[in-house]
């Protein structure tokens, strides 16, 4: 859950901003910038489709790749994104804004099926609700703010770069979030709630536990 919340504000926090930073640092027109934007947010669409199937190949051999698929998705959209805000070339930034969506959306889908198999049946729609709220709250409600915050602080000093170097301080959080992510997977194959496991004698008379062996 931590690092969903990390990742998210990431994300999110820079996501609001991108229209913006084409056009300041690279002098785009709104409509320009908003075309990049609409291009590059296409890709996650197919990305994470994939993504979701081939998570669920390799979860047949090792169910941590619910947690080592985001892992990889995210190391490899941070260089790209780090390309997208230092390019000198707006055409460069935005080929690399496209390779980057394409990774960097991977998680999303993932988190929630993997939060879901560590809890019982009866608790996956309220992990699934925690996950989201997560996700609202501090990415998509913080995020933004965080990162224009930053921006008004460096522009005394930095002027209209400001907003490129605050982006480029957003992609510093997901090697915090992937610690957490690394945390995970090292417990998440024990911690699977198997549809047909045996009820432990620990649970059997939990009253908020279904009866496993009999389910």
């Amino acid at each position: 859950m931590i690092a969903v919340g990390i990742l998210y504000f990431s994300s999110q926090g820079a996501q609001a901003w991108h229209a913006a930073f084409f056009m300041r640092t690279h002098g785009l027109s709104l409509a320009e910038a908003g075309g990049i934007e609409g291009i590059a947010s296409l890709l996650p669409v197919f990305s994470v489709i994939a993504a979701g199937y081939l998570t669920d190949r390799l979860y047949r051999r090792d169910p941590t790749w619910q947690v080592w698929l985001p892992m990889i998705a995210t190391t490899a959209s941070v260089p790209l994104f780090l390309s997208l805000y230092l390019a000198p070339d707006w055409r460069l930034a935005a080929l690399s804004y496209v390779g980057a969506q394409a990774f960097a959306g991977i998680f999303s889908g993932i988190f929630i099926v993997s939060v879901q198999s560590i809890v019982w049946q009866h608790e996956r729609s309220l992990a699934a609700a925690m996950v989201m709220f997560s996700a609202s709250l501090i990415g998509l409600g913080a995020g933004p703010f965080v990162v224009g915050f930053i921006s008004d602080l460096l522009h005394a000093s930095l002027g209209e770069a400001s907003l490129r170097w605050a982006l480029v301080a957003s992609k510093l959080l997901p090697v915090w979030g992937l610690y957490h992510l690394w945390r995970a997977a090292k417990t998440f194959r024990d911690e699977i709630k198997e549809e047909t496991e045996v009820q432990s004698p620990a649970t059997a008379h939990h009253p908020g536990r279904p009866n496993r062996s009999s389910a």
